[in-house]
């Protein structure tokens, strides 16, 4: 019965969605031609910069538990039939049709392949190769990562094989990254894209359901067809890429009024204004101005907000990084990556904005506090 259920979910899923493996994201990209370059995207660049945690990026929550008079214990709720999902699957989304009712009802296909296939493994049955090839492009996190296990430990590994293990480093689970990451060290894609220091190792027991949230596009300035990459993302950079040529991304900002600056000519920038500032405070009538400026610089000299280069001094296989200024307080950095053959545009997260006109009591009691306290 289970390996009957299997593969009829196995059919299903295939006909959608496993028997054409998706590329293997920007580090398996081909070269664009230089007689045939694509048309530069007009220019319209997103400056609506606030939170840097987008409650809008945030994947959806579970639904909130029913009001329960008493207390009661409710009755679990009846198991879909497999055979009734498998049949409206195949019947309502043809092609894997990607509407959010066939959706719904893909993931519901894959919790009855994910649970035959556990039944079939754990009575050591032969499993065809095949089967672990459609569950490593599941979107179920946890029948991903006994797909790309098999596929990864599996001695008779395809070039195929290694596209569809390089391509879960793109996945928003991070239990599917952490499996690639965990076991796929010799998967020379794999290999290569470790160069980079990656985030989102987890357990590779295949159990950790925590899915990261995909940033807005206003993040890579807009740029149209950015691809946001979550390996190499973290909580203080959201990195993207795009096939298209460093000097088509370069004029795609230059054309919007942005045009791309040196970590040099940032600080020079940032300079030009700190003294400007400094110079309007010491030609003030204010007999407290020279405490003023010295708690000014004092306070500028400790921020790193002006140094743009510091969240990339160690990034590998970056060719010259350039820096454009999206807003007052966030830049993104665009640069030729050799690691994942691609233009990368990489958006770190500012620093708080300095003060430039301190309140100095509350200054002084902060360092005050500090030093009581020892934080």
């Amino acid at each position: 019965m289970k390996s009957r259920l299997a593969a009829c979910a196995l059919m299903v899923l295939a006909s959608g969605c496993g028997s054409d493996p998706e590329p293997a994201g920007d580090a398996l990209d081909a070269s664009v031609p230089t007689d045939i370059a694509p048309a530069v995207p007009a220019a319209k660049v997103s400056g609506d910069f606030g939170d840097w945690d987008e409650p809008t990026a945030t994947p959806a929550t579970e639904p909130a538990i029913p009001y329960n008079p008493g207390f009661r214990v409710p009755e679990p709720a009846a198991p879909p039939d497999p055979d009734a999902v498998i049949g409206r699957y195949a019947s309502e989304c043809p092609g894997g049709a990607t509407s959010d009712s066939c959706r719904e009802l893909r993931v519901q296909v894959e919790g009855v392949f994910l649970d035959a296939l556990v039944a079939l493994r754990g009575a050591d049955q032969e499993i065809d190769r095949q089967w672990y090839r459609i569950a490593a492009a599941a979107e179920t996190p946890q029948l991903a990562c006994i797909g790309l296990r098999e596929l990864i430990l599996s001695p008779g590994r395809t070039a195929a094989d290694e596209a569809l293990i390089v391509a879960a480093l793109d996945s928003p689970w991070r239990s599917v990254r952490g499996a690639v990451l965990a076991w796929g060290a010799k998967v020379p894609g794999v290999d290569a894209i470790r160069q980079r220091e990656v985030y989102g190792l987890a357990s590779r027991e295949c159990i950790d359901g925590g899915r990261d949230p995909e940033p807005g596009p206003k993040w890579a300035g807009g740029y149209p067809g950015a691809r946001y990459r979550p390996f190499a993302s973290s909580a203080t950079r959201r990195w993207f890429t795009t096939p298209d040529s460093l000097e088509q991304v370069l004029d795609f900002f230059e054309r919007a009024g942005k045009p791309a600056r040196t970590a040099d000519e940032l600080a020079a920038d940032a300079n030009a204004r700190f003294i400007a500032e400094a110079t309007r405070i010491s030609e003030s009538p204010d007999a407290d101005n020279e405490a003023q400026l010295a708690r000014l610089m004092q306070h500028l000299t400790g921020q790193s907000q002006t140094n743009w280069s510091a969240a990339f001094r160690d990034v590998q296989g970056a060719g010259e990084i350039r820096y454009v200024m999206l807003a007052e307080r966030q830049a993104i950095a665009v640069f030729r990556d050799e690691v994942l053959n691609a233009t990368s545009i990489v958006a770190p997260r500012p620093a708080a904005a300095p003060d430039l006109a301190p309140d100095m009591e509350q200054a002084e009691l902060e360092n005050l506090s500090r030093l009581v306290f020892r934080y």
